[in-house]
């Protein structure tokens, strides 16, 4: 119970989790705890691997698996900031237009392969992808496939015409496969 307790304290409002933990929270008060931490999950489960999001991964420490790590950067996309960042607000508005159409599709079709996408590095992605539960094809292939699919798209991405002129953006790929 006293577990419970803390990580009401650490994920409710202070009001929610004391009524919580001294057990007078009524129907109401549950439901906005409720709604809260449901938007919680939700904020979050974007960022969450697939496995954690499901409950289907075993979390064990030590355990070693076969993965495919994708590494996805973005030459071009320095220069085009720093020109729109002079402009103010309005390149920095520009800017993050640009970068949420170019990786919100490729974020698509990684998740349409099974990867997840570890971080953000600036203009460049950190993706895994695991085995899944009775998968009859490879992470591997996946990864290939999902790496061809996100070529086709960039094509469309290779000028991209801002306020501040048009800039040549390119996207570099790397696969690395074995056991982390």
């Amino acid at each position: 119970m006293k577990h419970s307790q803390d990580i009401l304290r650490i994920y409710l409002p202070s009001e929610a989790a004391a009524k919580a933990s001294s057990a007078t929270l009524d129907p109401a008060g549950t439901e906005q705890a409720l709604r809260h931490l449901t938007d919680i999950y939700t904020s979050m489960a974007a960022y969450m691997p697939r496995g954690v999001r499901t409950g289907q991964a075993q979390l064990e420490r030590g355990v070693r698996s076969d993965q495919t790590l994708m590494l996805a950067d973005v030459t071009g996309f320095t220069t085009l900031s720093e020109r729109l960042s002079r402009i103010g607000k309005e390149g920095a508005e520009e800017v993050t237009g640009i970068i949420n159409s170019y990786f919100s599709p490729i974020i698509k079709i990684v998740g349409n392969y099974g990867g997840d996408v570890i971080c953000f590095i600036g203009d460049a992605l950190s993706i895994s992808f695991s085995p899944l539960p009775g998968e009859r094809s490879s992470h591997q292939l996946r990864a290939l496939k999902a790496a061809q699919e996100i070529r086709e798209f960039v094509k469309n991405f290779t000028e991209v015409k801002t306020s501040a002129g048009v800039f040549n953006l390119n996207l570099h790929l790397a696969l690395h496969c074995g056991t982390a």
